[in-house]
C-alpha cells in the first residue's frame, strides 16, 4: 500500500497543474507590479560601476565577472535592461514553485496544503523587501535565491536517501557554481559542502559514483564560468578582503590595545596615524582601507601584518570577541541602532546615477550607463516609495520584516521545534549552507548591509514550507 501511495505520489509530482501556476504567477504578478513602478530595476553605486565597464568594454573583477556577465547580455545582447529584474523574478518564481510543488501531495484529495502555501506566498510576496530585492541589480539577489535553492536541494538528497538521478546532479552541480562564482564567498560554502557531500555518497552510494560525480561536474561548471575572464581580458581589481579585515582588526587594536613597540613603528608606516582615529569606525572597514591605508606597505609585508593580527587576537581573547561582535552587529543584533556606519537595509528607490557619476568625475557613455527611475512621476512609484519610507520610519515594523538576526533566530527555533517533534536532525543539514554564510558574514565583513543576509530572510521562508509539510504528514500518519 506504501508503494502504491508513493508511486501516485511521485506521478502527480511530474505533472504541472493548477496549483504549480498559481503558485508561479503570485509572485510574478506582485513583483512586476513593483516592476512597473520601478521600471527599469533599482540600481545603485555598484550598479553604475558595472554598466560603465559593459560600456566602456573595460572589465575589473571587482564584483565577480560572471555577474557583470549576466548584467551585459541582459543590457547588450536582449538590449534592455529590465530584462535583468525580470530575469531574477522568474527564477525566483520557478524556484519557489518547485520547492512547493516537492513539499505538496497533489495525489492527496485534500487541497489544505497548497492553500497554505498559498498563503505563505502572499505574506512573502507581500513583504515589501521582497518585491523590492527582486528589482535589485545587485549580485546579492541571484546569490541568495541560489542559495536558498541549495538548501533545497540538500532536503531533496536526504528525503531520497541519495538515491538521486543524472537530471538531478545536473541541477545540483549548476546551482552550487552559480553560488560560488556569484559572490567571493560562495566559494567557501561551496568547498564545505561538497566535502560534505562527497562524504555523504561515498557512505551511502558508493557504487554510483556520486561522490566524485558531484564535485566533478561542479568544478567543471566553474571553470567554465571562470573562462569568462579569460575571453573577456578581465583586469585583476578585487579587493583585497585579507588586506581590508586586517587592516580594519589592526586600526581597532592600535586604538584600544597596548602594543610592543616594534608593532607600533610597522602600524605607524601602514597608517595615517594622526588621523587615524578619525577614519576608524568600528562597522566600517571602508574609511580605513579608502583613506587611512598604505596599501603597498601592507602587500610588501603581508604576512607579518596578517600574523600581527593573530598576535594581538590571541594575546587578548575578550577584545578580539568583543571586536568581532561589535563590528557585525547585525549578524546577531534583532534591532538595528543608529550608530551602525553606512548601514545599508532595504534596496533604495531613490536615483543613484548622478551621484555615481559625480563622486567617480566619470561621463555616462551609453543610455543604459545612466538609467534611473521612468515612472518617477506615477502614483505606482509614489506609492512604493511611501511605503517603503513608512517602513523605514517605523522600527516595530522595520524590525518584524527586516531584521535579519531576528530570522536566523526564529529559524534556530523552528529547527528545535522539529528536531524535539521527530527526532530527525535534517533540516540542521538543510540550514547548514546559510549558517556558513552567516559565519563568514560574521568573520569577515564589518559592513552593515543587509544584502549580505538576505539569505536568512529566503531559508526562513523555505523552512516555514517545510515545516507544513513536515506537520501534513504526522498529521496523515495519525489518521491512518
Amino acid at each position: 500500500m506504501n508503494n502504491s501511495f508513493n508511486m501516485e505520489r511521485i506521478s502527480a509530482m511530474r505533472k504541472l497543474n493548477y496549483r504549480d501556476l498559481i503558485i508561479f504567477l503570485i509572485p510574478l504578478f506582485i513583483f512586476g507590479y513593483y516592476l512597473y513602478a520601478l521600471n527599469p530595476g533599482i540600481m545603485n553605486w555598484d550598479t553604475y560601476f558595472q554598466f560603465h565597464q559593459i560600456a566602456t568594454n573595460k572589465f575589473t573583477n571587482w564584483h565577480p565577472f560572471f555577474h557583470t556577465f549576466i548584467l551585459m547580455t541582459c543590457v547588450e545582447t536582449i538590449g534592455a535592461a529590465i530584462s535583468y529584474p525580470i530575469l531574477q523574478i522568474l527564477t525566483f518564481s520557478t524556484m519557489w514553485t518547485v520547492i512547493c510543488k516537492y513539499c505538496r501531495d497533489d495525489s492527496s484529495k485534500s487541497n489544505r496544503t497548497f492553500y497554505l502555501q498559498c498563503i505563505v506566498t502572499l505574506i512573502v510576496c507581500s513583504i515589501p523587501l521582497n518585491p523590492l530585492f527582486s528589482l535589485y541589480f545587485y549580485k546579492d539577489t541571484l546569490f541568495s535565491y541560489f542559495l536558498m535553492f541549495l538548501c533545497f536541494l540538500i532536503k531533496v538528497i536526504l528525503d531520497k536517501k541519495g538515491r538521486i538521478s543524472f537530471t538531478f546532479i545536473l541541477v545540483l552541480a549548476v546551482t552550487l557554481s552559480f553560488v560560488s562564482q556569484l559572490r567571493y564567498n560562495g566559494t567557501f560554502i561551496v568547498l564545505i559542502i561538497l566535502i560534505l557531500l562527497s562524504a555523504y555518497f561515498f557512505k551511502n552510494n558508493k557504487k554510483r559514483n556520486y561522490h566524485i560525480l558531484i564535485p566533478a561536474m561542479t568544478v567543471m561548471f566553474i571553470l567554465l564560468i571562470c573562462s569568462l575572464n579569460v575571453i573577456y581580458d578581465v583586469e585583476d581589481n578585487q579587493k583585497d578582503a585579507i588586506m581590508s579585515k586586517t587592516g580594519h582588526m589592526l586600526a581597532d587594536y592600535d586604538l584600544n590595545l597596548k602594543l610592543d613597540e616594534n608593532d607600533k613603528g610597522m602600524l605607524g608606516e601602514l597608517f595615517n596615524e594622526s588621523r587615524l582615529d578619525q577614519h576608524y569606525h568600528v562597522t566600517c572597514s571602508d574609511l580605513i582601507y579608502t583613506h587611512n591605508m598604505h596599501k603597498d606597505v601592507f602587500k610588501s609585508n603581508e604576512k607579518a601584518y596578517v600574523f600581527m593580527a593573530m598576535k594581538y587576537s590571541l594575546k587578548h581573547p575578550k577584545h578580539f570577541i568583543k571586536y568581532l561582535f561589535e563590528s557585525s552587529p547585525m549578524v546577531w543584533k534583532i534591532v538595528k541602532e543608529d550608530d551602525w556606519l553606512r548601514y545599508q537595509g532595504m534596496p533604495s528607490v531613490y536615483p543613484y546615477n548622478t551621484r555615481y557619476y559625480s563622486s567617480m568625475d566619470q561621463i555616462p557613455s551609453t543610455d543604459y550607463d545612466n538609467l534611473t527611475f521612468n515612472n518617477m512621476e506615477s502614483r505606482e512609484y509614489k506609492n512604493i516609495k511611501s511605503l517603503v519610507d513608512y517602513v523605514n520610519s517605523n522600527e516595530l515594523v522595520y524590525t518584524l520584516f527586516n531584521s535579519p538576526a531576528l530570522y536566523m533566530y526564529l529559524s534556530l527555533i523552528i529547527l528545535g521545534a522539529v528536531y524535539l517533534m521527530t527526532k530527525s536532525k535534517d533540516l540542521f543539514l538543510v540550514y547548514l549552507p546559510n549558517m556558513i554564510n552567516i559565519i563568514i558574514v560574521f568573520f569577515s565583513t564589518p559592513a552593515p548591509q543587509l544584502r549580505y543576509l538576505y539569505p536568512n530572510f529566503l531559508v526562513f521562508y523555505l523552512l516555514i514550507i517545510m515545516v507544513i509539510e513536515i506537520l501534513e504528514k504526522v498529521k496523515r500518519d495519525s489518521s491512518r
